[in-house]
């Protein structure tokens, strides 16, 4: 109601900052967050304050002492008085900064990753454990279709509602390399097979299957004999 906070020696501390070099007006704390935050993160705050949360989470960049900007984890509680009115919020800010920056290099290197896939003849998915499509590239929409991230890869390449017979993603998620030759009738080509597990940085593991078209080879194959 004051617009008047009680920084942290701790919080003064993470910014670069002696404990008396900080007042208590709020402007102290919102001159610090980044630009581009600030307006999201402000509306954030009001309508917490205002629904009188007690959950309340967001991120944003917050200016160090030196100029530098860390990544800020903000947690917080609205207290309310008898008639239930907002009368203070208190939180913490949890410097996340190499989190992000971690994430930054993962989603750096899955853009690179998939820009390979997408250059690649080959019809190349991604699907989960529980065999939906997380992924798949120009080449494999060839076979099925676009927009069916989200599909069972059953059903997407197959036409089926059920799990394939020969379905060897057990051993895929287990660390082995399965192949295999295959065939989509629907589309009256023969594929060689190769699933390979694919390790996430949060330890999960999805699997990556490649199908390369063979069809003109069995087809000389069978007139050679």
């Amino acid at each position: 109601q004051t617009n008047e906070v009680d920084y942290s020696s701790q919080w003064k501390i993470q910014i670069g900052h002696d404990d008396d070099e900080i007042g208590t007006s709020l402007d102290e704390w919102q001159r610090r967050v980044h630009p581009d935050d600030i307006d999201r993160v402000l509306q954030e705050v009001q309508l917490c304050i205002k629904e009188c949360r007690k959950d309340f989470k967001t991120e944003f960049r917050f200016r160090h002492d030196d100029g530098h900007y860390l990544w800020i984890l903000a947690t917080g509680s609205v207290l309310q008085d008898k008639k239930g009115n907002a009368t203070k919020m208190g939180g913490t800010h949890v410097d996340i900064t190499e989190r992000k920056l971690i994430e930054e290099a993962l989603a750096e290197s899955e853009a690179r990753y998939r820009s390979i896939l997408e250059a690649m003849d080959d019809a190349i998915y991604i699907c989960s454990p529980d065999l939906k499509i997380e992924y798949a590239n120009t080449a494999m929409e060839k076979i099925i279709g676009p927009n069916k991230v989200g599909t069972h890869c059953y059903e997407a390449i197959y036409g089926i509602k059920k799990q394939c017979d020969f379905c060897d993603i057990s051993s895929v998620l287990a660390g082995k390399t399965a192949r295999a030759e295959q065939k989509i009738p629907s589309k009256n080509r023969q594929y060689h097979v190769t699933k390979t597990p694919l390790r996430h940085a949060d330890g999960s593991v999805s699997a990556l299957t490649v199908y390369r078209d063979i069809s003109e080879l069995k087809s000389m194959e069978k007139r050679l004999k």
